[in-house]
């Protein structure tokens, strides 16, 4: 993890805390009005810690799809990193990639095959298919 996340991560915690504190007031206050015979002012006391409860919860969410980020992240740095002749990003050097020219092809397939008409989603996942089945086995099977 570095710095800038670990210090999203931090933030989370102590967001986290703050709410947890915050949680522990409401129910001091409960139990006061509680003892004091003012259950109107309990309950509405108790319905805003529901609230806060369900905000913490959210929170806890949020902090959860952070580490799942963060996890895909160093997964594709560490898959573009292993691939031989790529830059840190991935991508293949200028020159040793596919030329565009040999796109024009299958993205023209892919439109017949979708009935003339696609999301760009579409078309390029049935473009990628194509590609794939004409890559040297060497290339598609990752070595």
């Amino acid at each position: 993890m570095n710095k800038k996340s670990n210090r999203i991560y931090l933030a989370f915690e102590m967001l986290l805390n703050e709410i947890d504190m915050e949680i522990d007031t409401i129910k001091k206050d409960i139990q006061k009005l509680s003892e004091a015979g003012s259950f109107a002012d309990a309950s509405i006391k108790a319905n805003h810690a529901e609230q806060v409860s369900s905000f913490r919860h959210k929170v806890v969410n949020l902090q959860e799809q952070w580490k799942d980020v963060l996890s895909r992240i160093k997964q594709k740095g560490k898959k573009y990193s292993s691939l031989k002749g790529r830059n840190v990003s991935g991508r293949l050097p200028r020159g040793v990639k596919t030329p565009s020219k040999d796109y024009y092809g299958p993205i023209i397939q892919a439109l017949i095959d979708l009935g003339g008409k696609a999301k760009s989603d579409d078309v390029l996942m049935q473009v990628e298919k194509t590609m794939r089945s004409k890559e040297p086995r060497s290339r598609a099977a990752g070595h």
